[in-house]
């Protein structure tokens, strides 16, 4: 059938689009209606070009996906307020991705480090099972993201598609409206998208990927979200999601002659409004990114900032301050940021709830420009936020909560200035939670330290010199390794570590991992981050694996041979 989708580059819509019966319905639409815009022609000819497969192939197993896919996810969004979030954009976005990644696959020899007769025997069905994540790896916002209501010809409601039992065409319906499911989980999307696989993808086509063991092992991790263990395809997925999204946004490309540019205060409002709908700064409880009263919203500044750089970084812009006041700035002068009495954007208070009481460096947002429709706000956060005297600065260096009984010892006295703070900790750690509380620290009296850094390192430390924790394996958290400079080291796996830990010890692995990089014993990658990466090489596979690095003293433990498999990433 490709033919059949090809050839829609010569064919008008059969017939215009009627005029739905009740205003904002939209239509369920056939395949051939919904791939006949040119944009989405063109880009079904580019991924035919790129596969190069038989005429044969191509019609029993590309021809069939595309069509299925289009008929299951019709005009959806892909996102509610952020990228593709118009008509058609699931479509598009995944369609997009789809040529992104095929071309990215290009350069590459799949599989890889593969002999020729085996590269040759199954390039093919490499590239298949790229074209095929591709265009899963979204389909399940329309299960856990967006809720579909079905209308008849009339326009008379008939009820929740249910999606599990095929396309819409398979109902009495003839319209359909979207909503967004409000407190959605963040990134469900993801596995739940496996799980329609069998609904867009020809079971010849499923087979052929299955057929090819390593090839399924990558394709069924990435297709559950798990792009770290997805090996090339994951990174090429990721490469291309993250192109296509960045195309859609702007990024920093030079804008069409006549266009003009989004501001980076448009941008930077539009993506702070995104980070809060998805859960990313989560709100109004213990250990939040933010708190909503009234009519402001206080967000933790430094971890609303490395939020927000990070995700626009993410979007393609890359043309972003790297200083948080020019950050704030921006912020201020678009009339976002509620300045305080200095005309800073640095706001201390004291924030707290039920059994806990912290006091934070804070920005204080005007609601209104964050949630314009009062009717989408959140609760109000059921506590009370206390302004006290204004931060010294704008540097955003939030300082670790304290636990309540301490906060409450100094009420009344004059606060004390922030304590010096790691200003270049990685965009990964930057999402820390804020909690140092009872519930959330080793106790005194359990025998262990009573802060949570100093519990992680005492914990692994111990297990290296017992022997308790497997080193220089496959599964291994940590790897005995040599520094550039011939010196021993340790690298240990993060956030897989922190995590075990974490689920150990009853405590946010994001805390633990913050209070282990202020002890400030692992060493600085070349580029000066935290994060350090190497590349594993295998007789038959080549993964990437990413951590903090300790010298050997620094561990206090002799260390096995270094991991001849672990290599640094040139």
């Amino acid at each position: 059938m490709l033919n059949g989708l090809i050839t829609i580059v010569t064919r008008r819509q059969r017939e215009p689009e009627t005029k739905p019966p009740i205003k904002g319905l939209l239509p369920i639409r056939t395949s051939d209606l919904l791939l006949t815009p040119s944009a989405r022609r063109q880009r079904i000819r580019k991924i035919a070009n790129l596969l190069a497969f038989p005429g044969e192939h191509r019609r029993e197993l590309v021809d069939p996906a595309i069509q299925r896919l289009a008929l299951l996810v019709q005009d959806l969004p892909a996102s509610e307020a952020h990228h593709h979030a118009g008509r058609g954009g699931l479509l598009d976005h995944s369609l997009e991705t789809a040529l992104y990644a095929l071309q990215r696959r290009q350069g590459h020899i799949l599989p890889p480090h593969a002999e020729t007769e085996r590269v040759i025997h199954e390039a093919d069905a490499w590239s298949y099972a790229v074209l095929a994540l591709a265009l899963l790896h979204d389909v399940g916002k329309v299960v856990v993201d967006q809720q579909i209501t079905l209308y008849d010809a009339d326009g008379h409601r008939i009820g929740l598609w249910n999606v599990w039992d095929g396309p819409m065409n398979n109902t009495a319906a003839s319209w359909y409206t979207v909503r967004y499911v409000p407190g959605r989980s963040r990134r469900l999307h993801e596995p739940i998208s496996a799980l329609l696989a069998h609904q867009i993808i020809p079971p010849q086509g499923i087979a052929w990927i299955a057929r090819h063991r390593e090839l399924l092992e990558l394709w069924a991790a990435a297709l559950h979200g798990r792009l770290e263990d997805a090996g090339i395809i994951g990174q090429l997925l990721h490469q291309a999601d993250r192109e296509s999204v960045a195309q859609n946004l702007g990024g920093d490309r030079p804008a069409p002659v006549g266009a003009a540019k989004q501001p980076l205060g448009d941008r930077m409002l539009t993506t702070l409004r995104y980070l809060l709908r998805e859960g990313v700064l989560p709100l109004n409880r213990n250990g939040a990114a933010g708190w909503l009263q009234g009519q402001d919203l206080w967000l933790v500044s430094k971890r609303a900032a490395d939020a927000l750089r990070e995700q626009l970084h993410e979007e393609g812009f890359h043309s972003v301050p790297s200083r948080n006041e020019r950050l704030f700035d921006v912020l201020q002068e678009y009339g976002v940021i509620v300045p305080n009495s200095e005309e800073r954007a640095i706001w201390r208070a004291r924030v707290a709830g039920d059994g806990w009481e912290h006091e934070l460096t804070l920005l204080r947002m005007a609601a209104s420009r964050i949630w314009p429709d009062p009717e989408q706000r959140p609760s109000d956060f059921d506590g009370y936020i206390n302004a006290l005297a204004p931060a010294a600065s704008d540097t955003a260096q939030d300082e670790e909560p304290r636990s309540g009984a301490d906060a409450v010892q100094d009420q009344g006295s004059t606060p004390e200035q922030p304590p010096a703070r790691d200003t270049d900790a990685d965009a990964q750690f930057s999402n820390a939670a804020h909690v140092e509380s009872a519930q959330d620290t080793p106790k005194p009296d359990s025998g262990r330290p009573t802060d949570a850094g100093e519990a992680f390192w005492s914990w692994l430390t111990t297990a290296i010199k017992e022997g308790t924790i497997r080193m220089n394996t496959t599964e291994s958290r940590i790897h005995s390794i040599t520094t550039d400079t011939g010196e021993p080291a340790v690298l240990v796996v993060s956030p897989g570590i922190f995590q075990d830990f974490g689920r150990e010890h009853g405590i946010e692995w994001q805390h633990v991992q913050k209070r282990v990089l202020k002890k400030r014993l692992h060493l600085k990658a070349s580029e000066g981050t935290n994060i350090h990466r190497y590349v594993v090489k295998g007789d038959r596979r080549q993964g990437e694996l990413k951590g903090l690095v300790f010298p050997a003293d620094a561990v206090g433990s002799s260390l096995p041979a270094p991991n001849p498999h672990i290599h640094p990433m040139s």
